[in-house]
């Protein structure tokens, strides 16, 4: 990246209800709308980017943050070196949702009842509900990296068995 490169988000224009963003990487020639930052109710629309720009999944376009006061729930990401939407731990959230549900539009909200509605292609998931399954997915990831760890301890204990400890594995 050169020194007057510019990978960042800026607002692009104001309108009366809202504030619109756009994401901007001079070097790779992406401008992109990237948010909406709604003035007259907690509101803030999300347009998923891929870090290299585009769109970052096939289906989801839109995330909405209803009442969340410029927070974002546990598993999101708004992040012009990582792209915006969902963590690496949620990947294979949204890989199930892309290729299961196909839902276009994906509502976070801090309280209230999950629903999934076919007909609007929306999924409403209240943060709670978000917050479990991130929790049940990330408890899964560091089990499985665990288990990876220990056995590449012990494929390589077996070549090098004087310099790499045995591990605890059975």
């Amino acid at each position: 990246m050169a020194e007057d490169d510019i990978r960042e988000e800026r607002l692009h224009k104001q309108l009366v209800t809202r504030d619109v963003y756009f994401f901007i990487d001079t070097e790779r020639g992406i401008k992109q709308k990237s948010r909406e930052v709604f003035t007259n109710k907690d509101l803030e629309i999300h347009y998923p980017i891929d870090y290299n720009g585009g769109p970052k999944y096939k289906h989801a376009k839109k995330f909405s943050y209803e009442g969340f006061n410029g927070d974002f729930p546990v598993g999101t990401q708004k992040s012009v070196n990582y792209g915006f939407g969902f963590t690496y731990v949620l990947k294979c959230f949204i890989e199930y949702i892309e290729t299961n549900l196909k839902v276009t539009e994906i509502v976070f909200r801090p309280k209230g009842k999950s629903a999934l509605n076919k007909s609007k292609k929306q999924l409403i998931l209240a943060e709670p509900d978000l917050r479990n399954i991130y929790d049940a997915i990330k408890s899964l990831l560091d089990r499985q990296k665990a288990e990876r760890l220990s056995a590449a301890e012990e494929q390589l204990h077996l070549v090098f068995p004087k310099q790499v400890a045995k591990g605890d594995r059975p």
